[in-house]
């Protein structure tokens, strides 16, 4: 999802089924989990940037499947489920914090043999690629929620 979307890593572990508009395929990018004074936090976007972003075919699949995942697991543990209804989310329904979030992604990396890169590497590489492929510069800046071009 962090390539196909460039989301700051925030946004991706704040976004919930309810910000999915299957029929439409898009995203609204409306809350990021970071760090407060007593942990972590929803609030809105860096930039209070709210935005409505196109995911396209094959990534509304994955989320499709990933909703039934999320469904299967809530049978699964029951009462011990949190029901977050969030995208990404540990085994038990709860939130991810962000520093663990990268350490699950940097485990994923290292257990598959892929270079060591941050999270945020993937927004930029959505970015450049977007660049290549002719992609207008404002328009990437707005689904990305820069504050200026």
């Amino acid at each position: 999802m962090l390539f196909a979307t460039g989301c700051r890593r925030g946004e991706l572990i704040a976004l919930t089924f309810d910000d999915w508009n299957m029929s439409e395929s898009t995203l609204l990018i409306k809350h990021n989990r970071v760090y407060g004074e007593n942990g972590s936090v929803i609030k809105k976007p860096k930039m209070e940037k709210i935005r409505t972003i196109y995911v396209g075919t094959d990534l509304n699949r994955v989320i499709a499947k990933e909703k039934i995942k999320y469904k299967e697991k809530k049978l699964k543990y029951g009462p011990g489920f949190m029901d977050s209804n969030l995208m990404v989310c540990q085994d038990n329904g709860k939130w991810y914090e962000p520093d663990a979030i990268s350490v699950k992604w940097k485990r994923f990396l290292r257990d598959n043999n892929l270079p060591l890169v941050g999270m945020h590497s993937c927004r930029h590489a959505f970015a450049t690629l977007g660049i290549a492929e002719c992609v207008d510069i404002a328009s990437l800046s707005r689904h990305l929620g820069h504050s200026q071009i």
